[in-house]
């Protein structure tokens, strides 16, 4: 077998099931070999792959796997991935040798038990992965040689237990994921078998108790990850010999403010998360400032959620976090926050802090900036969400001068006084999403240079604010001054009944383009106005914004848009305008929109597919799915730019051919669930080369002749086909009728599955003379028939001589044969040939010893001469049906018709009235199965 010099090679997302010894015997230089996603069940073995790095067998059936697949020569094998398989347990001797594994991939399997030397030979080995098995037990040393391995994960196991000797031999290990293992209990010193341990991640277990002994020789760990274990009782010491600990996560437990504050904690921590813990469940006591304070300067984040944490009196329980970075308040029914809250009266300052959050708590106004700004003078991000603030004063953040993001959504926010964010030069994105907003004051948004993004979603707002619009005395922008701050505005879900208010316009603005130019104050490069109760577009509602990119206004009561709309929008890249109550989309309506590259009408009441003018000559992507369009003839002016076209469940049931003949860089087409019965592969000529993805699944196919050709057209480019596996979609392309073929998937079908087989109804002489006769036939349920095969020969020579044949083409009905011996039986045999394949060349075209006339009518098709050697076909119609079946590759249970015919000396009849009624005599009909 040639040897194939081959690096790479890609096997995955097929249906293999077995793979033998030497199957890869020509591919000794293989690298990497996937073989993931199929149904491989059982391997002989990989031997002849010497220089095999990766071999990924994921996704696949797998119940075994032992050293004898791993043969001696896979000394270079660095990967190796079996998860995701049936595996159900692991062999001693199946890694032997392997000291070149670096990473073993065995999760997602149902093994059970490890056993002791389980792991022989991968003394090179850096990452284990053994998570989501059903593993109760593992023998003590089961990793002993396992010298070098730094990752272990044995989350979503059932190991109970954990002792110290289950783990001997990972001296080189720094991490270990024992997460939702249904740990129960751990023997004290079960680290002392780990030197350079790290990150210990016990979360969701059932360990109920911390001993102080549990955790002694954990020296080196800095990320210890205790969340959701069902803890209610540490003793003091449990943490206290843990020096190096950078981490403590203690989150969502049960353990109390007294048990909390007796805790010694190494002043090595910076992130302690003790959120979701019930820490006033016993009366007067409380967090107290001795707890926090042994952390000192090295903390640094600090997640108090969910814990009933009281803001009164607490200025020096935060007083010595003076490298404080993260402080999370959130959750626990705060409703006021005062001087004492926060260590400010003695002139202390906490510049580290960039991050305070008290959501989800009963705050009624906005804390002071006195002591916000005083607190954290430098905070970066601040938010009071889910609280119920009805007011936002002016100056209500005044001093927080390096505020960039401030979240106020969900709250009860009705009024909003003017230049009540003054101060916020550097605020970038503002959330009021949630809110009770009726209106907006003038002047509210005045001072906010650097904002990018504004949230204005969920509240009661009927048009859009003026102060996007307009400045009548602003102190900041002169009339005549045009102001270039970019904003992304979303006001979805805002019972919007138009976009700008026409009093406004027709009191504040002239229509010259130019004016808006000059009383903007943002410019808009993102709208989003979702979910409202808009009905009319008119070219009024954009003039103010002549920079937007993106407009959203999908699921609003959008029944007109009047012509030139979005004239003004020559910027726009993408127009969604989905879920609305449009019944026509017309190209007047798309003027302007030069620039427009994605444009979404889906789920309207279109009933006709819309028109482009030759401006639009960027659009990539267009939706116009879930409408009422009928039929498919033109998309206008739409240029090569289109890449992705939908246009599902609509009632499609006609395509013209050339429908798609303009958008030649199309990739992708979504024809799922319409009326189609029968499709033209012409449709498809156009565009097929650039073509990745088809979609038709869902549709009535009527699986009848006329379906054929886009059977075969399938057949031919099965990348689409695979296309449509990958996508995730379940629903295969499947027939409606006949009643016979409903329910059954067009891709299992042959072509005799769509039309009956052709049957040859007639075949007789039609001139005969001494020498010569001319052959006529005819067919029935000929849409399947390619052509025809004839073949005469002696027929009391059969098996000494072979028949010579003719192919010809479809339309032929007659042959004329000549140079016959005369008073000699010759077998004649018509055979339709169909087009269940691609036909292959026939040998007989090329034969020396068959001669064509030329001259002769066509519709009288060819004229073979026998000659005296008669040649060697390449098939013989009386051959067993197992063999012809190898033979006549491109024939597909086609029917045959033959008889049997005696040339007459011509003189026997010259003088004898009704002579050819004499001669035909001579035929004899016969039926294969006499031949055979």
């Amino acid at each position: 077998m040639a040897k194939i010099d081959l690096e790479d090679l890609r096997l995955q997302n097929n249906h293999l099931q077995h793979i033998r010894k030497g199957v890869f015997y020509s591919l000794p230089n293989l690298k990497n070999l996937d073989l993931q996603m199929n149904r491989i069940e059982s391997i002989e073995s990989f031997e002849s792959l010497a220089n095999i790095q990766n071999i990924n067998l994921q996704g696949n059936r797998l119940r075994t796997f032992n050293g004898n697949v791993l043969s001696s020569f896979h000394s270079s094998l660095s990967y190796l991935n079996l998860a995701n398989n049936q595996l159900i347990s692991i062999e001693n001797d199946t890694f032997r040798n392997r000291n070149k594994l670096e990473i073993i991939w065995l999760n997602h399997n149902q093994i059970k038990q490890i056993s002791a030397n389980a792991f022989d030979g991968l003394s090179g080995a850096e990452k284990l992965y053994l998570d989501h098995n059903k593993i109760n037990f593992i023998e003590e040393k089961a990793f002993f040689s396992m010298k070098s391995l730094t990752y272990l994960n044995l989350e979503y196991n059932q190991l109970a237990h954990l002792t110290r000797n289950m783990f001997e031999g990972l001296e080189s290990l720094i991490e270990l994921r024992l997460k939702s293992s249904e740990i129960i209990g751990i023997e004290a010193n079960f680290l002392s078998c780990f030197k350079l341990l790290q990150i210990l991640d016990l979360s969701d277990n059932r360990i109920y108790s911390i001993r102080k002994n549990m955790f002694q020789s954990g020296d080196s760990i800095t990320e210890l990850y205790l969340s959701n274990a069902m803890i209610d009782e540490i003793e003091k010491d449990s943490f206290a010999n843990l020096q190096s600990l950078r981490l403590l996560d203690l989150s969502r437990n049960s353990i109390n403010a007294r048990q909390m504050n007796v805790l010694k904690l190494p002043g090595s921590i910076k992130k302690l998360n003790i959120s979701w813990n019930n820490l006033s469940n016993e009366k007067g006591t409380k967090l107290n400032a001795n707890f926090i304070n042994q952390l000192g300067p090295s903390l640094e984040i600090l997640d108090l959620s969910s814990t009933q944490f009281d803001l009164s009196d607490t200025q020096n329980f935060f007083s010595s976090l003076t490298n404080l970075r993260e402080l999370y308040l959130n959750g626990n029914e705060i409703d006021k926050i005062e001087n004492g809250s926060f260590p400010i009266e003695n002139g202390l300052n906490y510049p580290s802090i960039l991050t305070i959050t008290l959501d989800t708590n009963h705050l009624e106004t906005i804390p002071s900036n006195q002591i916000i700004a005083k607190f954290a003078p430098s905070l970066h991000s601040f938010s009071l969400a889910q609280n119920q603030i009805k007011k936002i004063s002016s100056n209500a953040f005044f001093g927080l001068k390096k505020l960039q993001r401030l979240d106020l959504s969900t709250n009860r926010i009705s009024i909003i006084e003017s230049f009540a964010f003054n101060g916020l030069d550097r605020l970038q994105h503002l959330d009021l999403s949630g809110n009770v907003l009726r209106t907006l004051s003038d002047h509210v948004f005045d001072n906010l240079p650097n904002l990018s993004r504004l949230s204005l979603a969920k509240n009661w707002l009927q048009f859009i604010p003026t102060n996007f619009i307009r400045s009548e005395t602003n102190r900041s922008f002169s009339s005549t001054t045009s102001v270039t701050t970019k904003i992304e505005l979303d006001i979805a879900h805002n019972p919007l009944v138009r976009l700008i208010e026409s009093s406004n316009l027709k009191l504040n603005f002239k229509t010259n383009s130019d004016i808006y130019d000059h009383i903007r104050i943002f410019e808009l490069l993102i709208l989003n106005a979702e979910n409202g109760n808009l009905t009319l577009i008119s070219a009024e509602d954009f003039r103010p914004f002549p920079s937007l990119i993106v407009l959203k206004l999908k699921q609003n009561l959008i029944r007109t848009i009047l012509p030139a709309s979005f004239l003004p929008l020559s910027k726009l890249s993408v127009l969604d305008l989905s879920v609305n109550k449009l019944e026509s989309f017309s190209s007047d309506q798309l003027n302007g929109l030069n620039r427009l590259e994605h444009l979404n009408v889906s789920h309207n009441l279109l009933i006709e597919s819309p028109s482009f003018v030759s401006e639009i000559q960027k659009l990539q992507s267009l939706d116009i799915s879930y409408n009422r369009i009928s039929r498919i003839e033109s998309f206008g002016h739409l240029s090569d730019s289109l890449k992705h076209l939908y246009i599902r469940h609509n009632m499609i049931s006609y395509i013209a051919d050339n429908a798609f003949q303009n958008l030649t860089s199309l990739r992708m087409i979504d024809l799922r669930e319409n009326f189609l019965t029968q499709i033209s592969d012409n449709i498809f000529e156009s565009i097929e080369v650039r073509l990745e993805t088809i979609l038709f699944s869902g549709n009535p196919f009527k699986c009848d002749c006329q379906l054929l050709s886009i059977y075969r057209w399938l057949e031919e480019h099965q990348r689409l086909v695979r296309k449509i596996q990958d996508d995730l979609i379940k629903a295969e392309l499947i027939c409606d009728q006949p009643e016979r073929l409903k329910n059954v998937p067009i891709t299992s079908l042959q072509p005799v599955d769509f039309c009956p087989i052709p049957i040859i109804t007639l075949l007789k002489v039609i001139d005969l003379d001494s020498n010569s006769l001319r052959l006529m036939w005819d067919v029935q349920n000929e849409t399947l028939v390619s052509g025809f095969t004839l073949e005469y020969y002696l027929t009391s020579e059969r098996s000494l001589t072979s028949p010579a044949g003719l192919h010809v083409n479809s339309g032929t009905r007659s042959a004329e044969l000549r140079d016959l011996m005369a008073d000699k039986w010759y077998t004649l045999c018509v055979e339709a040939k169909g087009k269940s394949s691609r036909p292959q060349p026939s040998p007989l075209s090329s034969l020396s010893s068959v001669s064509i006339e030329k001259n002769l009518d066509p519709s009288r098709t060819k004229i073979m001469q026998l000659i005296e050697n008669p040649p060697i076909v390449d098939y013989m119609i009386s051959d067993p049906p197992d063999q012809k079946k190898l033979l006549l590759k491109d024939f597909v249970a086609g029917n045959h018709k033959c008889l049997q015919v005696r040339p007459l000396f011509f003189h026997l009849f010259e003088s004898s009235p009704g002579s050819l009624d004499k001669r035909t005599q001579s035929l004899i009909p016969i039926t294969s199965d006499y031949l055979n």
